[in-house]
């Protein structure tokens, strides 16, 4: 803690007679701050070279004020020194601080994109009759472990002081921030967690190779149980479990026990960064099979650039995490960092995790686009047949072509051709097909081209 100031406690002291307007408001700075404090900054301005009454040169002297921060903390309890701190912030006419907009913003901005492209997710698949897969319950529990996040992030810590210093806020604000932040917490670790395992899940069922499968599941197992330990970690780090919100005023000493607080925040960061980095590494290393178009290989160069912005957060975050520690007797101010970049991480994780159906989407539009086009194309007297109803797998399109009618001399020969086209559209795990990643042939795929064509010759006359 930092500009201390007691100069009309000093003026007093010494006897001097500042003018009228700082006497006055060094007085009433006097008569708000705790004995403890006042005797901290009067020895500091009496060993300092700034007079007693030049306030300008009190607030700007660092040896002075770091002088008395060390004194206040060591005489004073964190509610009084809290207390002085906002006095003499005032006092010194220091601007109040305040991220808590920007940060609620953010959140409901990326939230909603997010829990958009999720939700469109699992709609589209259940519109086209694609069954749901393991991967998409995953990301249906992340969701709802998510949105409860996102309202304890917006009506708990978000209402409660975050973004602020905390010594601008009544105290019982304080605590339930902490408590708030608490569930903030927990609901996080969870939310990381489920994420990764509706990735791991998807890689699953695209990958066919058995020993790349075989580090899939090893890489799922691992992860569940990072996430199991690190929940009941949060859920357990203070003895009994209140004290998490109730010891930061350090009357509730001797009450129960609490683990390093940082421990369980920088471990999970850590552990985060370091599977983010390998379920990055084991789609990268097939990528050496791939023989796509380029529109495909831009698809999947999206996924994977995507991906790595949401391991660069995660170390974003893990920096801000660093710089809390650093400063922990301002909490309120320095989490709201690491809130702003835990909703980044996840929000942008689950968008690269619906990004497959998101482009098995686009495929879909494009086709019925074009049948569309071919349809008006053909004119009226020609429609398509068996067309396909946006429901179900399988789609069929049979087009005819137009026949010209003319009349067929004695002894002449009449010509028609038509074209039959069949296709199916898969789910998105056909988005890679397997044959590609494992460059054999032996892999069946879940998709199939087909096409026909017939011509018949007619001979004309009777």
């Amino acid at each position: 803690m930092r500009h201390w100031l007691l100069a009309g406690l000093a003026l007093l002291s010494l006897g001097i007679s500042p003018a009228v307007a700082q006497a006055e408001e060094l007085a009433n700075a006097i008569a708000s701050l705790p004995d403890c404090a006042s005797k901290c900054i009067t020895s500091a301005v009496i060993d300092s070279s700034c007079a007693p009454t030049d306030k300008a040169c009190i607030c700007a002297d660092e040896a002075l004020l770091d002088v008395a921060t060390v004194c206040v903390k060591g005489a004073c309890t964190i509610k009084q020194a809290l207390h002085a701190k906002n006095v003499t912030m005032t006092l010194c006419d220091v601007p109040i601080r305040n991220k808590t907009k920007s940060l609620n913003t953010t959140t409901i901005i990326l939230s909603s994109i997010a829990l958009a492209i999720t939700i469109f997710r699992l709609v589209f698949k259940s519109w086209t009759s694609i069954s749901w897969s393991p991967d998409d319950w995953a990301i249906l529990v992340a969701i709802i472990v998510g949105v409860a996040n996102k309202v304890v992030t917006l009506a708990g810590v978000g209402t409660h002081g975050i973004g602020q210093d905390i010594w601008t806020l009544p105290f019982d604000t304080v605590t339930k921030f902490a408590h708030f932040f608490y569930f903030q917490e927990i609901l996080y670790f969870a939310e990381v967690a489920l994420l990764k395992v509706s990735i791991l899940l998807f890689y699953l069922r695209i990958f066919p190779t058995p020993n790349i499968r075989r580090i899939l599941w090893a890489t799922l197992v691992l992860n569940c149980m990072f996430g199991v330990t690190f929940v009941i970690l949060a859920i357990f780090q203070c003895t009994p479990i209140h004290l998490f919100w109730t010891k930061w005023d350090g009357e509730h000493e001797g009450l129960g026990r609490c683990v390093n607080l940082d421990a369980p925040a920088w471990s999970n960061a850590i552990i985060s960064i370091v599977f983010d980095v390998w379920m990055l590494a084991i789609p990268l290393s097939q990528l050496h099979r791939l023989q796509l178009h380029w529109k495909r290989k831009l698809g999947v160069g999206l996924m994977f650039i995507v991906g790595a912005f949401v391991t660069i957060v995660s170390i974003l975050r893990l920096q801000s995490l660093v710089e809390l520690a650093k400063s922990y007797d301002n909490p309120t101010w320095y989490n709201a960092p690491v809130i702003k970049w835990s909703v980044i991480e996840i929000n942008v994780g689950l968008i690269c995790a619906s990004m497959p159906t998101l482009r098995l989407a686009l495929a879909r539009a494009s086709k019925v686009f074009r049948e569309t086009t071919m349809d008006k194309s053909l004119g009226a007297s020609y429609p398509l047949e068996g067309a396909t109803t946006g429901r179900g797998n399988i789609s069929r399109v049979v087009a005819t072509a137009d026949r010209e009618r003319h009349v067929v001399p004695a002894g002449g020969v009449a010509f028609s051709k038509s074209f039959e086209v069949e296709y199916t559209q898969a789910d998105d795990s056909s988005i890679m097909p397997m044959n590609e990643f494992t460059g054999g042939a032996s892999v069946r795929t879940s998709g199939s081209d087909k096409s026909s064509s017939r011509e018949d010759v007619r001979e004309g006359g009777r």
